[in-house]
């Protein structure tokens, strides 16, 4: 599909990678885009949809539809990966957040300047499918693992800084008696 982001239309947008970031989209901001119907069927984003970057600096950066508040399709220098029932889309997202997709990405990957994957090269991956029950526990685990990675995170950001606010008490003290001790 070659549409191209128009700011002034809004009926269907038209997700880029840049409009992804941190794993999240601003669907406000998306532009939209001049489509034939029979297209925004074909490219219509739907959830559990995963979008791989092909192309550039963002190559094999992945996104997960989760939400999908407003009609849109994608750029086509993404390349979409719809789900089936024997494969759990958030499983698949962390798979393809490992070192063991990153490695067989890079390894199929072309062009030296500009690299680029296609949809053949995200064809050869070797994805472990475990049974569906245990592609849920897998990413209950690893969600309940990032949770308490968040925790550890805000206890050594609060760590940090009560540990400046002592410093800077610390030092504040030490200057006022030193100041004290010298017009004394």
């Amino acid at each position: 599909m070659t549409a191209s982001a128009d700011q002034s239309l809004r009926d269907v947008r038209l997700l880029r990678i840049t409009d992804i970031q941190n794993n999240s989209v601003e669907w406000s901001s998306v532009p939209g885009c001049v489509i034939a119907e029979h297209e925004v069927e074909q490219y219509r984003l739907e959830k559990g949809d995963i979008l791989v970057a092909r192309t550039g600096g963002t190559i094999g950066k992945t996104f997960l539809v989760s939400q999908i508040p407003v009609t849109a399709v994608f750029a086509s220098y993404l390349i979409r990966v719809q789900g089936s029932s024997e494969l759990y889309d958030r499983y698949l997202k962390l798979f393809l957040e490992s070192s063991i997709y990153w490695k067989q990405l890079q390894d199929g990957a072309r062009g030296a300047g500009q690299p680029n994957v296609n949809g053949q090269t995200l064809g050869r991956i070797t994805v472990p499918v475990p049974p569906f029950p245990e592609q849920l526990r897998i990413v209950s685990t690893v969600d309940e693992l990032m949770g308490l990675c968040d925790e550890l995170e805000a206890q050594l950001t609060s760590a940090q800084s009560e540990r400046r606010y002592l410093l800077e008490a610390v030092l504040r003290h030490s200057l006022e008696s030193t100041l004290a001790n010298q017009h004394a």
